[in-house]
């Protein structure tokens, strides 16, 4: 009834592979679906808008669309380290670049995208913010 896939969660996930020994290192849900309360945790995004990006450091980016979230998770055991609410959900990959010595990550976040996930009635969730790119600094190493 809310519009989700009838093939159950998890919708997506991350998964990082050794390749030189062809196997599995871990496997995680891809965010989550906040429109689904509790039952919505850790049960992967509906509908993934974006990619992933690793920068130098050991980290892995990536932004979830039906959480609206961005987090760096560690690309040793896929904890999450870091993420951030985001005001709208994700609409790209992000992209990373460098100025005057120092690695930021760039995103893209729309205003009302394509799957855009319609706020709940309860007002847990703020309508969508406009569209924007938003860009965060790495720490310095």
């Amino acid at each position: 009834s809310l519009g989700y896939s009838i093939m159950g969660p998890p919708w997506s996930r991350l998964t990082a592979y050794d390749l030189n020994a062809g196997k599995i290192l871990w496997q995680i849900p891809n965010g989550s679906v906040t429109q689904l309360g509790d039952a919505g945790k850790n049960v992967g995004s509906v509908a993934p808008r974006g990619g992933v990006v690793v920068p130098a450091g050991g980290l892995v980016f990536v932004a979830t669309y039906s959480d609206r979230k961005f987090r760096a998770y560690d690309q040793d055991n896929g904890k999450v380290l870091w993420e951030f609410n985001l005001p709208s959900a994700s609409e790209g990959v992000p992209a990373v670049y460098q100025a005057a010595g120092r690695q930021y990550i760039a995103i893209p976040v729309a205003g009302n995208g394509l799957f855009q996930p319609r706020p709940p009635a309860d007002g847990s969730i703020p309508p969508a913010a406009p569209g924007q790119y938003m860009a965060f600094a790495l720490p310095r190493r």
